[in-house]
């Protein structure tokens, strides 16, 4: 029995032992992971321009009828910030500036729309290809062009899909069959971003290399 009960004694001890052993290895395994920061080092600025009186001018509010199949605008993003710039040859004037600015290859275009349905809908889309407006069709026609990357006087349409080296110079905004059912105004913004660190977990552009562009219905 003496034996028994040492046996017994020793079982005990060892499991303890074990035990601690287990616990101070989870304990080991606890490490405090710090988010990196987002840092946006993005030095474009950027303005939405609409083309009128033989020059380009960006517009904060812009006003005009939405009715089905008319064209509301046709908003061109430039790299800078000026109230008027000149309303020559798109591709020409768009390069005069985006070439301004070091490693600026490395930087796309794209933007983000938001309206409210009569259902209290939200849409709050962002647009970096062409297919992310697809289903939106029935409220607003949303078309994108590459004004950069075509031959000089050709005549081109707007983007279906994206290629490497495409950039979404401009958006187009349509009236749809459906746009009566809009009950508030387009909030349109365009931006320039890196990669997807410019995104939040929604999706949605966090950084300062944006413009908003609000527009209206006219009644």
């Amino acid at each position: 029995m003496k034996k028994v009960g040492i046996l017994f004694l020793c079982f005990l001890l060892c499991a303890c032992n074990t035990n601690e052993i287990e616990e101070k290895t989870v304990e080991q395994k606890v490490v405090d992971v710090t988010p990196t920061p987002y840092v946006d080092n993005n030095p474009m600025k950027v303005g939405l321009y609409l083309r009128e009186n033989g020059q380009r001018k960006k517009y904060e509010t812009y006003e005009n009828v939405w009715q089905n199949s008319v064209d509301i605008a046709v908003f061109s993003l430039f790299p800078t910030d000026e109230d008027t710039i000149s309303g020559g040859n798109i591709k020409n004037v768009f390069n005069s500036y985006w070439n301004t600015y070091e490693h600026a290859d490395e930087y796309k275009i794209g933007y983000q729309i938001t309206y409210t349905l009569a259902d209290q809908t939200t849409i709050n889309r962002t647009i970096l290809k062409p297919e992310d407006v697809e289903d939106l069709h029935g409220t607003l026609h949303i078309y994108v062009y590459d004004d950069v990357h075509q031959p000089d006087g050709a005549w081109y349409s707007h983007l279906e899909t994206l290629e490497e080296n495409s950039l979404m110079t401009s958006i187009k905004l349509t009236g749809a069959e459906g746009s009566d059912q809009i009950v508030s105004d387009l909030v349109l913004k365009g931006f320039t971003y890196l990669d997807e660190n410019d995104f939040d977990s929604q999706g949605y552009y966090r950084g300062h290399s944006v413009f908003e562009t609000v527009v209206k219905r006219r009644k």
